[in-house]
């Protein structure tokens, strides 16, 4: 015996709201007929039919509510009176099945297309515009702003601007998709054709900007996952992704009312931002910065004592590390009878060392140099007045200090080449 329901995960826009109908026309076709939402849009099974479908977006409904609120059972009344039986409602889409052949229509195609508009730029739909590009702004700002050379080898640095400009292209794209179909559809009123609110009206393939967006966060997510190191790290949002998705789903089976949907929704978002940024910063983060007393020094590159006569004691260290698809950013500091502190940036993109050595050029202005490219074998190469180098290669770049004031001799600097693999 088959199965007599089945769920589909199929989500529409207000501006795509004859789509919607037409989706489930086909489904009808096929004996699968819409009984109500719950995780997704719910279907039981019978025999293959023909059946009319209108759905409205009801203007007066909140984004919050999941069921119908007494304001749409009100608007269903007047609409069955017309003939036609509200099958469920969730957010501003209420779902009618013509239960007369004589039904007229429920509104205008003046009222119809105003309501999908006003719907469509509701206050929630214009806050996450602003939310998203406001976001998007701050990161790319904070990306190629002073901090560049901490943001541009972070692999969550990329990933936060890549999901944050998906959002919000996404976005902008909802809002002037939903701008063209306007004009389009007031032109057709104009001209006395019929109006259809969607993008495909034989239903044969129905484009869904929430799909779309799904789909590119899942993408991220992926890429996300080859490019992050820190497996821990990608576990611990896999995680997060699964509880946000089974909380979404218990909330649209259980379906509460919009005053408790609210409040829940309100809690729910301050726990899940606190777990996804500060929770990461506080724990994983220890992960890539390390300080402390070291027993194993195998993974520091470079000691004072390789390319000088020094104590080999070392009272601390520290260690920051940070590697994605655009290159690698390695920081060492060794203390000890002499301590010494370098980072090495490393990429095949000229346009990201070229940007880091302006900056680096940018920080040390005021400080006397002297060129020593010919001692590192480098395009270019200064030291400043206390001994500190900057290096300048194709595929890298050193800053290199040290706690007295030194010159290096060129064997001491070919073995620092050796050690840090610059050549």
């Amino acid at each position: 015996m088959g199965k007599t329901k089945k769920t589909t995960f199929k989500v529409f826009d207000y501006m795509h709201c004859d789509d919607f109908a037409t989706y489930l026309e086909r489904m009808s076709a096929k004996g699968w007929y819409f009984k109500e939402w719950g995780a997704g849009l719910v279907f039981e099974k019978g025999e293959p039919g023909k059946v009319s479908y209108a759905v409205e977006v009801f203007p007066k409904a909140k984004e919050t509510d999941l069921r119908p609120e007494p304001n749409t059972k009100e608007f269903a009344e007047y609409c069955e009176a017309a003939g036609w039986k509200l099958i469920d409602a969730k957010q501003k889409f209420c779902i009618f099945q013509k239960m007369n052949e004589n039904a007229i229509d429920i509104l205008t195609p003046e009222e119809r297309v105003q309501n999908s508009w006003k719907s469509t730029f509701s206050g929630a739909t214009i806050s996450l515009l602003i939310l998203y590009g406001l976001n998007m702004v701050l990161q790319f700002r904070n990306l190629f702003g002073p901090m560049f050379s901490y943001g541009i080898f972070s692999t969550l640095s990329l990933f936060n601007i890549s999901v944050w400009t998906i959002l919000f292209l996404n976005q902008l794209f909802k809002v002037l998709y939903a701008v063209r179909a306007k004009a389009k559809i007031l032109k057709q009123i104009k001209e006395g054709r019929d109006v259809y609110i969607g993008n495909n009206k034989s239903g044969k393939k129905i484009w869904s900007g929430h799909t779309f967006n799904t789909m590119i966060l899942l993408l991220l997510c992926l890429l996300l996952f080859v490019m992050l190191e820190d497996r821990a790290l990608v576990i611990y949002y896999i995680i997060l992704m699964v509880i946000t998705f089974s909380f979404s789903i218990i909330l649209a089976k259980k379906r509460p009312d919009a005053v408790t949907n609210t409040a829940i929704q309100v809690v729910f978002t301050i726990v899940y931002m606190f777990l996804l940024l500060m929770i990461p910063f506080m724990i994983f983060s220890d992960r890539r910065e390390s300080r402390g007393n070291i027993e194993n020094l195998e993974n520091v590159p470079l000691l004072v004592s390789d390319y000088k006569v020094s104590s080999d004691e070392i009272d601390d260290i520290s260690i920051s590390l940070e590697k994605n698809i655009l290159g690698s950013k390695e920081y060492y500091w060794v203390h000890g009878e002499e301590s010494i502190s370098y980072e090495v940036y490393r990429s095949k993109y000229s346009w990201i060392l070229n940007r880091i050595w302006e900056d680096e050029m940018d920080k040390s202005k005021n400080e006397s140099k002297t060129e020593c490219s010919g001692d590192w074998e480098a395009h270019i190469a200064y030291r400043n007045g206390i001994g500190d180098y900057y290096v300048r290669y194709e595929d890298a770049i050193l800053v290199f200090y040290e706690d007295v004031d030194t010159i290096l001799e060129p064997g001491q600097i070919s073995i620092i080449r050796d050690k840090l693999q610059l050549r």
